[in-house]
């Protein structure tokens, strides 16, 4: 017999517990929105991301990310996109990163399937998983555009 439940309107791919508050929880769904639970608040969520902004393909994975309030979050999914957001305000993502291949001539977008964030890596360093089997090494800085800096499992 399970201790607790989370509802959702679409089934969970992912779900991550805040490092800040284990009370917290990030599920990213298969509909492409992400839904923010308490369980001290019940099994619904008490936040959820604007169909308008979400992925337009299922969420396949999410990391929090160490930040001053324990708010911040990264997406991904096989929308080709991997987004940033302050779960304050799940109306807007606070950054974009289209992933593609890098391509001289016409780049080709690519699903991500999986995510990985470590601080001890570099607080900036992103790597993400793609369902071609390329991993995708992003750049996230302060103030600037998040940068795609290097593909790995290429043959170039």
């Amino acid at each position: 017999m399970p201790l607790s439940e989370l509802r959702t309107t679409s089934p969970l791919i992912c779900c991550q517990y805040s490092h800040k508050n284990a009370d917290t929880l990030l599920g990213g769904c298969y509909n492409g929105l992400l839904n923010l639970y308490d369980v001290r608040k019940g099994p619904a969520p008490v936040r959820k991301s604007a169909v308008e902004v979400s992925h337009y393909d299922p969420v396949y994975d999410v990391v929090w990310l160490q930040s001053k309030t324990g708010t911040e979050c990264a997406s991904v999914s096989s929308d080709g996109r991997l987004l940033f957001w302050d779960v304050r305000n799940l109306s807007e993502f606070t950054d974009e990163c289209v992933l593609t291949d890098g391509g001289k001539d016409e780049q080709k977008t690519l699903g991500g399937t999986s995510l990985e964030w470590m601080q001890e890596a570099g607080p900036t360093k992103f790597l993400v998983g793609t369902e071609h089997g390329l991993i995708v090494s992003c750049t996230k800085r302060p103030k600037k555009q998040v940068e795609i800096g290097a593909w790995f499992g290429t043959e170039d």
